[in-house]
C-alpha cells in the first residue's frame, strides 16, 4: 500500500503520461491504475511507466506496466552478488531460529532452489559450523549469483523439515503443517523446471574459484519474526 506521498506522486506520473502521449488526463483511469499497481513498491511502478515512456512510441495499456513489473529482472553481477550476500545471512539467521524440524518456503524463490542443491532444508540445518564457513556458503553464493543474473531457477515448492517426513513415514499426514512462509522477496525470476541446469551448475569447474570469506557473527545473528 502506498503512502500519501507516493500516491500524489503517482498523479504527477500520470499527467506525465498523458502529455508525453498527447492524451487526456483522466482522474478516472488513474484511479483505475492505483487499484491495480498499488500492490507493487511505488518505485518499481514509476520506473516501470518511465522505462515506457523511454522506449515506446504508442500509449500503454495498464497490462503493458504490469508486464513490465512481472518480467524477471535483468542484473548485474555486482547487484547479484549483493543479493547473494543478504540471501545467505537470511538462511542463517532462519537456521538458528526456525531449524530442521519446520517446512519452510522462502519468499525469494532463488533460496529455495539453491538450498534443494545443496541437499534440502534439513541438510543444511544439520551442518557443522566448519562446513558451514567453508564449502557451502561459497556454493550457496556461487549458485544464487547464476540463477540471478540468469533471470531464471528451478521451480521448488517448498523445502520439508524433519517433522513432515517423520509424520509422512510413520502415516500421520494429518498432523503435517503448511510450511512457513519466510523471508524477503529479492528480484522476480522465471520459475522453470530445469533439472539439467542445476546439475549443470553443480558440476560447473571450480577452478578458478577464490577462497571463500569466512562466516563470522555466525552466533551473533538477530532473532527474525517468522511469519506463517
Amino acid at each position: 500500500m502506498w503512502n500519501s506521498n507516493e500516491r500524489k506522486q503517482f498523479g504527477q506520473l500520470m499527467v506525465l503520461l498523458a502529455e508525453n502521449y498527447n492524451r487526456e488526463y483522466s482522474q478516472a483511469l488513474q484511479k483505475a491504475w492505483e487499484y491495480k499497481l498499488r500492490q507493487y513498491p511505488y518505485k518499481q511502478v514509476e520506473k516501470a511507466i518511465l522505462e515506457y515512456i523511454a522506449t515506446k512510441k504508442f500509449p500503454p495499456k495498464l497490462a503493458d506496466i504490469v508486464e513490465l513489473l512481472e518480467k524477471p529482472c535483468a542484473i548485474n553481477k555486482e547487484t547479484a552478488e549483493a543479493l547473494a550476500e543478504q540471501a545467505w545471512a537470511e538462511v542463517l539467521s532462519y537456521m538458528a531460529t526456525v531449524g530442521a524440524y519446520e517446512s519452510v518456503k522462502f519468499r525469494d524463490p532463488i533460496v529455495n532452489a539453491v538450498i534443494k542443491q545443496l541437499g534440502g532444508w534439513i541438510t543444511l540445518c544439520q551442518k557443522t559450523y566448519s562446513e558451514l564457513e567453508t564449502n557451502t556458503k561459497w556454493d550457496f553464493k556461487k549458485l544464487y549469483i547464476a540463477y540471478a543474473i540468469s533471470g531464471s531457477c528451478p521451480e521448488v515448492n517448498y523445502l520439508p523439515g524433519i517433522n513432515e517426513l517423520t509424520n509422512e513415514q510413520v502415516g500421520f499426514c494429518e498432523a503435517i503443517k503448511l510450511p512457513l512462509l519466510i523471508g524477503q522477496e529479492r528480484i522476480k525470476v522465471q520459475l522453470v523446471y530445469l533439472e539439467e541446469e542445476t546439475q549443470r551448475l553443480a558440476l560447473e569447474d571450480k577452478s578458478n574459484d577464490k577462497d571463500p570469506e569466512p562466516i563470522k557473527n555466525l552466533l551473533k545473528m538477530e532473532k527474525l519474526t517468522v511469519k506463517q
